[in-house]
């Protein structure tokens, strides 16, 4: 194994450490800008693509929503829709897990790391900030991409920043969006579910969790143990 690639949410951070439960961003912004939430949620929906896969930003989106159905949004407004749109991603990738940090720091020493991550650009705008991210070689998000995981291109853009091919790299997700199976088939060396934040945060069932988990070669339940896969 020469290099290691991370799915990002869920995997080295959860923005549900932060998040009060019932704070769902849709709804937030819904309430924002007095919108039908339903709606919105649908809309939401259906631009999953657009912005996970193109320049566009979600406050961008937000706004062609507003101007479709005649909804005024003040500057005021704007700022506040844009903060529920990034600030507990924010917030979990400048207050990463102790024990996480700890556990990238030494296979930093070890390996080279990249990021993929299917995200919007408000999502990932704290990655400068984060104290993961000088332990990274780089990070492919797939609004810069223009591709999405489980999708071969999105994973040969993440291991070109190591330059190497997914057959020299490991590959590390919780398994949403299909991510293990994407990179079963894109020829990772080897194939990790890492579902410590699941574990935790309740948003995954137990039997989603082994649905995902039997798309890997290994299961982990916290990153320190990764290290050891490769004693």
């Amino acid at each position: 194994m020469n290099g290691i690639v991370f799915d990002l949410f869920h995997t080295l951070v959860d923005p549900e450490d932060f998040r009060p439960r019932d704070a769902w961003r849709l709804r937030l912004v819904a309430e924002a800008m007095d919108a039908d939430g339903r709606d919105l949620i649908m809309f939401w929906k259906d631009t999953y693509i657009e912005r996970t896969t193109s320049p566009v930003s979600g406050t961008d989106l937000i706004l062609r929503y507003a101007a479709a159905n005649e909804i005024t949004v003040s500057d005021a407004q704007l700022a506040e829709i844009t903060a529920h749109l990034g600030d507990y991603q924010d917030l979990a990738l400048e207050q990463p897990r102790g024990d996480v940090m700890e556990a990238v720091a030494s296979l930093a020493t070890r390996f080279p790391l990249a990021v993929l991550s299917n995200c919007y650009l408000e999502e990932v705008a704290a990655w400068s900030r984060s104290p993961l991210a000088p332990h990274f070689a780089g990070a492919a998000f797939s609004f810069a991409i223009g591709s999405r995981k489980p999708y071969r291109p999105a994973y040969l853009a993440a291991t070109a920043l190591l330059d190497l091919e997914p057959s020299d790299c490991v590959f590390v997700g919780n398994g949403g969006s299909d991510e293990l199976r994407g990179a079963k088939e894109a020829t990772f060396a080897l194939v990790v579910h890492q579902n410590q934040f699941d574990r935790d945060n309740g948003l995954v069932s137990e039997r989603q969790q082994e649905r995902r988990a039997s798309q890997a070669d290994s299961q982990i339940t916290s990153l320190a143990a990764l290290g050891a896969l490769f004693d």
